[in-house]
């Protein structure tokens, strides 16, 4: 089968899978919430799955830029973390609803995985807070998504949401799903794939992760 035709049939296979919002791409969401001996929260590391259709062009501009993949994965990531730098890393964490700024990762990697038989990009970021945020009373508030446009950007199960606990502490995590209306649907439903500047239209699409430590 042709490249241009197996992108075709893949761009078919995505769109028919989560038509009702009419996504740019599709990423699955792992985070990793670590504490200290304190309970105090520390670190965060996130891990975005890229759908087969963005990891496949994605390779191919990799393969014929640089001498390596592996050469290629790894300036790749480190661009990757630096243009999302201006969009906070299209990651939003706050406690008592103050936004708490997220500081440049400290490492990122974008590696090459198989599932289900089919090639698929990751990319993991991994933060340090510059100040370590206590858990004991305040629930804390996470959501990713691109605020500049729409990206179907979900943990889908709260078994993709871990939280490293060195105290055991007794945690609880919840995700609540957004509800966007009818109008903010049929917008996205008539958007063009390559149309940007969507008044913000990411965040009505984007799910909350709510962690309570006791």
């Amino acid at each position: 089968m042709k490249l241009t035709s197996y992108l075709s049939f893949i761009v078919i296979i995505l769109f028919s899978w989560r038509t009702y919002a009419h996504p740019h791409n599709w990423i699955d969401l792992k985070t990793e919430f670590v504490l200290d001996n304190q309970g105090q929260l520390i670190e965060i590391k996130q891990h975005w799955l890229f759908d087969i259709y963005y990891s496949t062009v994605k390779l191919a501009d990799i393969a014929s830029e640089y001498k390596s993949q592996q050469e290629g994965l790894r300036y790749t990531a480190i661009d990757m973390a630096k243009n999302l730098q201006d969009y906070r890393y299209f990651s939003e964490l706050k406690t008592s609803d103050q936004l708490v700024v997220l500081p440049m990762p400290k490492y990122s990697t974008l590696d090459k995985v198989v599932r289900e038989g089919q090639q698929q990009l990751m990319l993991t970021m991994h933060f340090v807070l510059d100040t370590p945020i206590p858990t004991n009373d305040d629930t804390l508030s996470w959501r990713v998504f691109d605020p500049t446009y729409y990206i179907d950007m979900k943990h889908h199960t709260s078994s993709q949401i871990l939280i490293h606990n060195e105290q055991g502490k007794k945690c609880s995590t919840r995700i609540h799903s957004p509800k966007p209306s009818q109008e903010l649907i049929e917008y996205a439903i008539n958007l063009d794939r390559t149309q940007k500047d969507t008044q913000g239209l990411g965040a009505h699409f984007a799910e909350t992760v709510f962690v309570q430590c006791l």
